[in-house]
């Protein structure tokens, strides 16, 4: 039959019984009990907190303590509990994050115990844990850290009664704080029976504010307000110093101002603490100094810009290296800058030198240089340049084919036709350019020959006719364009243009039908006529559009817009006559006599 599970239940009876404080008696183990076999378990003797028992202390956080499970010990043990500072007092009070030492002992009152167990825990008035425990200084014991506590507890067999642990105290304002403790004395059996447990010890702190004495603003300057004492802990002492310090005994308010510069220890005296502070006053400084600039210059003072108008005393507070103030009076001296006014002409095509300067007509107007003066300031000149134009005149002449034109002692001629330039100089000393746009005549010295004429082809001139066949002599009452002719010859034109005469080559009109015994398409008659001149075959000739009689010069005497078969000549000068006739296939001229 199988009895695992009330093996398994009364495994846990035995187990919670050994767990009830966490301690055993020296070396014992608990068994896990197997069907029949006995395995050793565990120590059991590493601290209640350690083995998740928690708080045996006693203390309001705790539900049981070791006396639950250890009894029946004779030991009758006792602990004391003992908390000293830096220097090994005891104190019964903490200075909020000082640092303690927590001593606890344990003594029996009868009989020899084989060792010694404990736990403690320090609490603050809400029972959380206060301050923090930092090293456990005893062998065989150990913090534990467990649900927001921590507990000193022992580890292990400790032969003997005393326990240590180093504990912060918590910050300002915690309040009191106790400190819980439970011993326990052991015979050594292997169960908790022959054990005796101590009661629970409470050892209680009050938090201690030490008596403390400041001053806000520390260190001063020599110029600052009155200074007044902030004193922590113990109130209504009195004040002391020594000599320079300006100190009221009663209040502690120190006169800054009234005081020497220096560090000074104030001594705060009350009923049952003194307390010191060092207080520091630093001087303030007042400087003269001068310094001298150029009129056109600025002297940088601290924040300010300084010119020629902020000439004599200036004042500036500066912070020396201590940060207090440095009151600095600076007489500032303002030496001229000197100025020079010139001026200088120049003509426009010129340049002028000035200090190295180059100018030109772009630079009339006020030119500037500066150099050093001879008192170490700016020396200014000022040149006003004068720019004086160039004469520019423009002209035109003409000149005949073969004429020269004298033009500033150039003597030019139609080779130099177009713009021609001389440079001479006007009444101010500039140049006055001339330039000449040179202009030659040209006459056309052709002629058109037509039927009985010649046309100058030069228009718009005046024309004397030439006969060439005479010697060149002048042809009577002719001179128009064009010349008629009636003869035969060579004819040349005299032509003037513009002033300009020259005279064109010879030339011969075109000559058709000009033959008394030639065979014209008409013909006339009588020969010589008196008063009509009939012409014949007429008819012959199409498109006859004019006819016209001229003398042999060429001079027109009659004239018809119609064709004519009968011509009065009655009023005609006796002599020798041309009737033309054009038509479509050419023009018919017959030569009669009028008598």
């Amino acid at each position: 039959m199988k009895t695992k599970g009330i093996r398994s239940r009364k495994f846990k009876a035995v187990l919670g019984m050994f767990l009830c404080l966490g301690l055993l008696s020296a070396g014992y183990t608990a068994t896990k009990i197997t069907g029949m076999k006995s395995v050793p378990g565990p120590t059991r003797s590493g601290g209640a907190a350690a083995n998740g028992l928690g708080d045996r202390t006693g203390s309001p956080n705790s539900s049981a303590t070791c006396a639950s499970c250890h009894s029946g010990g004779s030991f009758n043990p006792t602990m004391t509990i003992e908390v000293k500072d830096a220097l090994s007092n005891p104190v019964t009070s903490y200075i909020p994050g000082n640092t303690y030492t927590v001593e606890y002992t344990v003594v029996a009152g009868s009989g020899t115990p084989q060792g010694y167990g404990m736990q403690s825990v320090i609490l603050n008035s809400s029972n959380t844990n206060s301050g923090n425990m930092v090293t456990a200084n005893t062998t065989n014991s150990q913090i534990t850290n467990a649900g927001g506590f921590q507990y000193l507890e022992h580890q292990g067999f400790q032969a003997g009664g005393f326990f240590s642990v180093d504990w912060t105290a918590p910050s300002a304002g915690t309040g009191p704080v106790s400190i819980f403790g439970i011993s326990l004395a052991v015979n050594g059996s292997g169960n908790t029976a022959g054990d005796q447990v101590t009661p629970t010890q409470v050892f209680s702190l009050t938090e201690s504010v030490p008596t403390t004495i400041s001053y806000a603003g520390n260190p001063y300057c020599a110029d600052a307000p009155n200074a007044s004492p902030v004193v922590t802990g113990e109130q209504g002492g009195t004040y002391s110093a020594p000599v320079g310090l300006d100190i009221n005994g009663s209040s502690g308010e120190i006169n800054i101002s009234n005081s020497t510069p220096g560090t000074y220890t104030v001594t705060y005296t009350g009923a049952t603490e003194t307390a010191t502070f060092n207080v520091t006053i630093h001087p303030t400084y007042n400087t003269s100094e001068s310094a001298t600039i150029c009129s056109n210059e600025t002297y940088q003072f601290g924040s300010q810009t300084l010119t020629a108008a902020n000439a004599g005393l200036n004042t500036e507070v500066f912070q020396s290296v201590n940060g207090c103030d440095s009151t600095v009076e600076l007489t500032l001296s303002v030496t001229q800058t000197t100025s020079t006014q010139v001026s200088e002409t120049i003509c426009a095509n010129e340049t002028f030198v000035f200090n190295g300067q180059t100018l030109d007509a772009s630079n009339a107007g006020l030119n500037t240089f500066t150099t050093s003066g001879t008192n170490g300031c700016d020396s200014t000149v000022e040149l006003t340049l004068t720019v004086l134009p160039l004469d520019t005149v423009q002209i035109s002449d003409t000149i005949c084919p073969g004429e020269t034109y004298d033009f500033n002692g150039q003597i030019l001629d139609e080779s130099n036709a177009g713009l021609n330039v001389a440079t001479l100089t006007n009444v101010n000393g500039c140049d006055s350019i001339v330039e000449l746009t040179l202009n030659v005549t040209q006459i056309d010295l052709t002629l058109t020959p037509d039927i009985f004429q010649l046309t100058a082809n030069q228009n718009n001139a005046s024309y004397l006719w030439l006969d060439c066949m005479d010697n060149f002599s002048v042809v009577p009452n002719e001179t128009d364009q064009t010349l008629m002719v009636g003869v035969f010859g060579e004819w040349a034109a005299e032509v003037t243009l513009d002033g300009c005469v020259d005279t064109t080559e010879c030339a011969i009109p075109i000559y058709q039908g000009i033959d008394e015994y030639t065979n014209s398409l008409i013909d006339v008659y009588p020969i010589p006529a008196e008063e009509v001149l009939n012409i014949g075959n007429l008819e012959e000739l199409s498109e006859v559009t004019t006819m016209e009689i001229i003398t042999i010069s060429g001079q027109r005497m009659w004239y018809s817009v119609k064709p004519n078969s009968e011509i009065s000549v009655s009023t005609l000068p006796s002599g020798t006559y041309f009737l033309k006739v054009p038509h479509a296939k050419g023009v018919e001229v017959v030569k009669f006599v009028k008598r």
